[in-house]
C-alpha cells in the first residue's frame, strides 16, 4: 500500500482493507490510547469510526507491539492502526518494511500525548525540594535535550534541535494538534471506548 493515498481516517475503512488490518488492543489505555481518544472526540469521526473499525473490518487485535509490527512487516496485514509510532519508526530504521502515515496528512487532524509517560511528584515525599529540582532540570533545555536523545521522540520545547529525529514523529509548525491526554480525554478509554471496542469485536 502507498501511505500517500490516505488523506482521511475514513480511507482506512474502505472495503479493500477488510481482513487486512491489525490494531492495538486499546482497551488497557496504554499504546493507542491517545489517538483513539482523539478519534472518539472528533466530530468528523467519533464512535461511528471506531465501531466500523472493530465491528465491520475483520480487524486482528493484539496488545503486543512486537507481534503487530512483525506481522505487518511480513505482509500478513497491509495496515496497522493505533500502533506505537516510536516503535514503527525504530523498526523501519532496523530495515523492516514499515512506515507511519503522518498525522498532519489526514484532514481530520492529529493528536499528541505523553508517549513516554509523565512525571509526578509524590505528596509528602521525603525530599520534596530534591524532586522539584529534578523536575525543573528535566523540563529545562538541557534536560529535554538529554531526554529527547535517549527516548528518540520529540520534546515539545521548540528551542531544541529535532534534526536527529524521524520527521514522522515531530509536530509540524502551523499544524493544530489536539492534546488527547488531558483529563477530559483520558477518562474516555475506560468509560466509553473499551465497551465500544468489546461490542465491536463480539459483533464480528
Amino acid at each position: 500500500m502507498n501511505p500517500a493515498e490516505f488523506t482521511s481516517y475514513w480511507d482506512a475503512l474502505q472495503p479493500k482493507w477488510r481482513g487486512n488490518i491489525e490494531a492495538t488492543d486499546i482497551r488497557p489505555g496504554v499504546v493507542g490510547g491517545v489517538p483513539s481518544r482523539f478519534v472518539y472526540k472528533n466530530p468528523a469521526l467519533g464512535s461511528a469510526w471506531l465501531e466500523r473499525l472493530y465491528g465491520d473490518m475483520d480487524v486482528s487485535v493484539s496488545g503486543d507491539q512486537r507481534q503487530l509490527i512483525d506481522r505487518l512487516s511480513q505482509g500478513q496485514f497491509a495496515l496497522g492502526v493505533f500502533l506505537s509510532g516510536g516503535d514503527v519508526v525504530k523498526s523501519a530504521k532496523l530495515g523492516l518494511p514499515v512506515s507511519a502515515i503522518p498525522g498532519d496528512q489526514l484532514k481530520e487532524g492529529a493528536s499528541i500525548g505523553p508517549g513516554n509517560g509523565a512525571v509526578a511528584i509524590m505528596e509528602r515525599a521525603p525530599h520534596p525540594s530534591a524532586a522539584r529540582l529534578f523536575v525543573n532540570w528535566l523540563l529545562s533545555r538541557q534536560g529535554q535535550i538529554s531526554w529527547q536523545t535517549h527516548v528518540e521522540e520529540p520534546s515539545l520545547r521548540i528551542d531544541i534541535p529535532k534534526d536527529a529525529l524521524s520527521p514522522l514523529l515531530v509536530p509540524k509548525p502551523g499544524v493544530s494538534y489536539v492534546n488527547a491526554a488531558t483529563e477530559e480525554y483520558s477518562t474516555l478509554t475506560f468509560s466509553d471506548i473499551s465497551d465500544l471496542v468489546t461490542r465491536g469485536l463480539e459483533k464480528r
